[in-house]
């Protein structure tokens, strides 16, 4: 995808694993070519892991419906898969590292930390979800609502800003996730906002613009941990 910025992906796959890590991949099982150059896979004390989290991540965690909050707290170890790539033509290394997640899963692992997205999964939910040839956007990209804010984390997997939408009110709700979920569309499948541009849609507002977050300070924002887009002209 070029004309991008490099793509990271993080994921922590919590469970009780083997030291060294015994990991075996397999392309029909798995789905997996190997691990992609630039990703790393590293064991550590579950109890290192855990005092790295957020509050956000602790939240999340409690507010899995699946009760896996005992579980993953007193998991001896945890998988942290890791790494930063360049902007490529295709979701191939996204598609191995699913495959790699998958195996450590097998190896051990019973839930799974989507760092990017905050998002947990179970062992179960993560099979059922990702067990298709199919790469489904929605489950690597989430959009959160906090009052009158729409915003998505998520797409520094792709090499992309996220999106972000002030002023939302309950009418226009639709509006805004339809153009939301247009804008994912697009870079995900290798498209680059120019913000140079108005947003030209049918049924919104003229004068539409996005103003670009893109200085590095700004992946370390909390509500992104990304550059992002926010949508300004939005009523």
């Amino acid at each position: 995808m070029p004309g991008g910025r490099p793509a990271l992906h993080w994921y922590e796959v919590h469970g009780s694993f083997s030291d060294p890590l015994a990991l075996e991949l397999s392309r029909s099982r798995h789905r997996v070519r190997d691990v992609p150059a630039g990703i790393e896979v590293r064991l550590v004390p579950g109890a290192e892991a855990l005092g790295r989290w957020s509050r956000h991540q602790r939240d999340e965690l409690e507010r899995h419906p699946g009760s896996i909050t005992s579980a993953v707290t007193t998991a001896p170890g945890c998988a942290i898969v890791r790494g930063e790539m360049p902007d490529r033509p295709d979701l191939d290394d996204l598609r191995d590292i699913v495959g790699v997640i998958s195996a450590l899963l097998d190896a051990g692992g019973i839930a799974v930390h989507d760092v990017q997205t905050l998002r947990w999964w179970s062992a179960s939910e993560w099979r059922d979800r990702f067990s298709a040839d199919e790469l489904l956007v929605a489950n690597h990209v989430v959009i959160l609502e906090s009052d009158d804010w729409l915003h998505t984390r998520g797409l520094r997997k792709f090499g992309r800003p996220d999106v972000s939408i002030h002023g939302v009110h309950m009418e226009r709700r639709e509006a805004a996730l339809e153009l939301i979920h247009r804008t994912i569309d697009f870079q995900v499948h290798g498209g680059v906002v120019d913000s140079r541009r108005e947003i030209s849609l049918q049924g919104y507002p003229e004068g539409m613009h996005f103003e670009p977050h893109l200085a590095d300070r700004d992946l370390d924002a909390p509500d992104f941990n990304n550059v992002w887009l926010e949508v300004r002209g939005f009523r």
